[in-house]
């Protein structure tokens, strides 16, 4: 081997040891690439979408702020808009002593049609004009003020016409602090036809006796806190039925016995008056059998009401039945066979000739099922402590500000929402008026029914005695079922109610 052999050998082999090395570099960098290269990737899967996620959360929530902030900005504009219309629309009328004051609109004037302002209920005066007051003043440069930043309206002149002969007197009339029922039924024929409900006030600003015939009443709810009047009005109500002319039955379910006591010896009641919730268990289950006997009776006639049965010639006429219920709420509320047996009755009652007159502290969803309450067409609110006790009526705070005894806001078919005085009559006039109109002094038509009574088995009689010693519905349904809550409850419950129990 010769010098120059040798050296490409070694030469050879260097280069062979370096390419090596290099390509050990390579791969290790080539690894290192491909490592970052999909981290990379992974990071950009992962970060791309929480980055888009985030940029629109951030688009959206200022899209949200920027609505919210023209929302408020409208609602503001609009609450504003609304202000100074509402300001716009007040005015003050002032005239010199003597002087009759009409007011009209747009439309009324295109009409030719004027109205005096004492006859506009809605206006309130203070009085025969007068030198302003300084409260008076205060408000006229109020509403300069007011109008001299919006839109006031514009001017209407008018020739008032000359007042009529006979007009109403410039003052509207004023209820009563107290109406006595005597005055109003003295000389008259008291009807079913014309039941009195009290005065109020009438469009033309005069006193007027409200009257209702009792088939437009239907069935009467009525409400109020104790000592304001309730009591009371139930008794001119059911006086002014006991002394009509027309044939009628009457039915009392007075646990406290207080209200119905003028009317013990009433000789038009159908039953004695029921003052135990199983005397009144019993008379509504009785009443209930008359229904069914009515309508069977309605049938071969092919008529539903008592009014066409009673038109034909060939048949004995019904009378129609009053039934008065004091404190029917707590009642109601407090036993679930009544309960239940009104609800199950409620809607036959009318067609059968049967009208339901409810008195109660309150008339709620609590105390009432609302198929009773939807019943009740004719509704009187006497003063309430809180507006819930009204509102099943329909009757909500008007009743509470109500500050005079007997002062009442009343609805029935076919007329407005009114504020009536009730008028008031005690019990020794009652009781007086009675006897000399020959309606006292006779038992009732009919006794007490009698309810009988299912004999409860083995055990049911349990349930009924671990009830009796004051074992709560959960230890009676562990007892008896094995199971407690819920269904078991329920089981427990009916077996109660069965028995005429309160749960």
């Amino acid at each position: 081997m010769n010098k120059y052999s040798f050296t490409l050998i070694v030469i050879f082999g260097l280069l062979t040891a370096v390419l090596l090395l290099a390509w050990d570099q390579a791969v290790e960098v080539a690894d290192t690439l491909l490592t970052v290269t999909m981290w990379s990737l992974v990071a950009l899967l992962v970060l791309l979408p929480l980055g888009m996620l985030t940029l629109g959360l951030w688009f959206l929530s200022n899209r949200f702020i920027d609505n919210r902030q023209k929302w408020a900005e409208a609602s503001l504009l609009t609450a504003q808009a609304r202000q100074a219309d509402k300001q716009a629309d007040n005015l003050i009328i002032t005239a010199n002593p003597g002087e009759q004051v009409y007011i009209a609109s747009d439309q009324d004037i295109n009409r030719r049609s004027i109205t005096a302002l004492h006859l506009q209920r809605s206006y309130r005066s203070n009085g025969n004009g007068d030198s302003p007051l300084l409260h008076e003043s205060t408000a006229w440069a109020l509403m300069q003020h007011l109008h001299s930043t919006v839109n006031a309206p514009r001017n209407i002149t008018h020739n008032a016409p000359q007042l009529p002969a006979g007009n109403p007197p410039e003052t509207a009339a004023v209820l009563p602090q107290h109406l006595d029922l005597l005055p109003l039924i003295d000389g008259q024929s008291p009807s079913l036809n014309r039941v009195i409900i009290g005065q109020t006030v009438d469009e033309a600003g005069q006193l007027e006796t409200l009257t209702m015939p009792l088939t437009e009443m239907v069935h009467v709810g009525m409400v109020g806190s104790s000592g304001w009047g309730k009591s009371v009005g139930v008794q001119s109500l059911a006086l002014q039925l006991a002394l009509a002319s027309e044939t009628l039955e009457m039915v009392f379910i007075d646990l406290e016995g207080v209200t119905s006591a003028p009317f013990q010896r009433l000789n038009r009641l159908r039953y004695p008056i029921a003052e135990t919730e199983k005397d009144a268990v019993a008379i509504l289950n009785d009443l209930k059998g008359e229904m069914d006997r009515r309508m069977s009776l309605f049938s071969p006639h092919r008529v539903q009401k008592v009014s066409d049965y009673n038109a034909l010639t060939d048949v004995t006429p019904l009378p129609f039945i009053a039934v008065f219920i004091d404190e029917a709420t707590s009642i109601l509320e407090n036993n679930a066979a009544i309960h239940d047996l009104l609800a199950q009755s409620v809607i036959q009652l009318r067609k059968t000739g049967v009208f339901l007159f409810l008195a109660g502290q309150e008339m709620s969803s609590k105390s009432m099922r609302p198929m009773i309450r939807r019943q009740l067409s004719s509704r009187i609110a006497y003063h309430v402590g809180d507006h819930w006790q009204a509102q099943g009526l329909g009757i909500g705070k008007e009743a509470v500000y109500l500050n005079t005894k007997g002062r009442a806001w009343t609805i029935f078919p076919g007329r407005q929402k009114a504020l009536v005085q009730t008028p008031f009559v005690d019990a020794a006039a009652i009781e007086g008026l009675l006897e000399r109109a020959g309606r006292a002094g006779k038992t009732p038509s009919t006794a007490m029914p009698t309810r009988a009574e299912p004999e409860p088995t083995p055990r049911e009689q349990t349930i009924l005695q671990m009830w009796d010693d004051n074992a709560s519905l959960n230890q009676i349904s562990k007892e008896i079922n094995g199971q407690r809550g819920g269904t078991y409850n329920n089981e427990i419950k009916e077996v109660l109610k069965k028995h005429g129990v309160s749960v």
